[in-house]
């Protein structure tokens, strides 16, 4: 039997949605009977924890500087590593805008070894270049953000669906039942929870910050509010974070260890400026068959909403991709976040919400298998260009 000279496939990921993604291909692919390894960094390490086919990055090719491009030792080092795996492809995560960590490190190592590369995107147009190329392969959400990818980059664009919500995840519960305790919500009442971003230096999110707790206490005065830091949110980021929420006369139940799926399934109503925690929620609906929550979208001041629009070239006159698909609502200003946080309570709109995520949201079952057939495909194509003498007979 001929298999490929290089056969294992490498994954990398840096941040918890990532994760999601990678983890998903990657078994998706280890199906298909390839071998797959994953190297993690930082948030994505944590996420996939007990993960056998997991290693630390910074075991295996060293310390990664954040804000600049890997040097010639850290490049030799993981291509002597993706020699020793006898690695066929590379599928990397995307990092936070702007970062540098093991996507970009081993991406730039195996565009300059030759071989196929791929990305799993995770924010509707987001398309890095490194060193000024872009991968071969990009794995995207859906057709918008596919109209939004394609003019970005160099490769091939391939709506798959959403990796990481290929398979219904299990919810506890108890455990939710327990958050919403903690939250103080014992009668009933309803939980409104922010879920943040690492971008505590803006002023306009700390603004936006005072906005949401003001906002909440007067659009539901008996509701209980959680908050959520990002995952990149260190302990004296969050709690700042707290401080402003709490200045507007709020008490806050802080949620750092919470899974995020159990944070979502215990809100009733889910905030946040532009975290993709809002796809979380409405495939959360999608597989329940039901209405789980509302998400509001905080796209708001300037600052914020310019900041994620500049990642993706969505021109600022657009909404955030779910709420113009209507599963999710968005304010542009501080009035309409109160007003959207009051009608997210109003069961003609949640009929509306409900509606459209059960008629229109792309199902993700089998996202991860289509992003497998592509890898699969390609290392076959690429195998096939090689000469006799590159391939090698080995035996399963």
């Amino acid at each position: 039997m001929i298999l490929e000279a290089m056969e294992t496939v490498l994954f990398t990921a840096r941040d918890a949605g990532a994760a999601g993604h990678i983890a998903a291909i990657a078994n998706a692919v280890a199906a298909r009977g390839r071998p797959v390894c994953i190297l993690a960094q930082d948030q994505a390490l944590e996420a996939l924890k007990g993960d056998a086919r997991c290693r630390d990055s910074t075991d295996v090719i060293g310390e990664i500087a954040e804000a600049e491009l890997p040097d010639a030792s850290l490049l030799r080092k993981t291509a002597e590593f993706l020699q020793e795996i006898n690695a066929a492809a590379v599928v990397n995560g995307m990092s936070t805008f702007g970062c540098f960590g093991v996507d970009e490190t081993v991406f730039l190592a195996a565009k300059r070894m030759g071989l196929p590369t791929f990305a799993a995107q995770d924010f509707w147009g987001d398309a890095e270049r490194v060193d000024g190329a872009t991968a071969d392969h990009i794995f995207v959400l859906d057709d918008f953000a596919a109209a939004l990818t394609r003019p970005r980059v160099d490769g091939a664009v391939h709506v798959v669906g959403s990796c990481r919500h290929a398979a219904k995840r299990a919810i506890d519960p108890s455990r939710v039942a327990c958050l919403r305790a903690a939250a103080g919500a014992r009668g009933g009442e309803p939980v409104i929870a922010f879920f943040g971003q690492n971008l505590l230096d803006m002023e306009g999110y700390r603004r936006l910050l005072c906005d949401f707790a003001e906002c909440a206490r007067l659009a539901a005065p008996s509701a209980r509010i959680m908050f959520r830091p990002h995952p990149r949110e260190n302990e004296a980021s969050a709690s700042n974070s707290i401080e402003l929420l709490c200045s507007a006369g709020v008490e806050i139940e802080n949620l750092p260890r919470t899974s995020v799926d159990t944070a979502v399934a215990a809100a009733d109503i889910v905030v946040s400026a532009f975290s993709t925690i809002g796809l979380d929620a409405v495939y959360q609906s999608k597989q329940a068959g039901a209405l789980r929550n509302v998400v509001v979208y905080a796209d708001y001041p300037n600052e914020i909403a310019a900041f994620w629009r500049e990642q993706c070239s969505l021109p600022m006159a657009d909404d955030f991709p779910l709420a113009a698909a209507g599963y999710a609502l968005s304010a542009r200003d501080k009035t309409a976040l109160g007003e959207n946080i009051a009608a997210a309570f109003d069961q003609t709109v949640r009929a509306r919400i409900e509606a459209a995520i059960l008629d229109r949201l792309p199902d993700a079952t089998g996202a991860a298998n289509r992003a497998a057939a592509v890898i699969d495909m390609e290392i076959s194509d690429s195998v096939s260009a090689m000469q006799p003498d590159q391939q090698r007979t080995v035996r399963h």
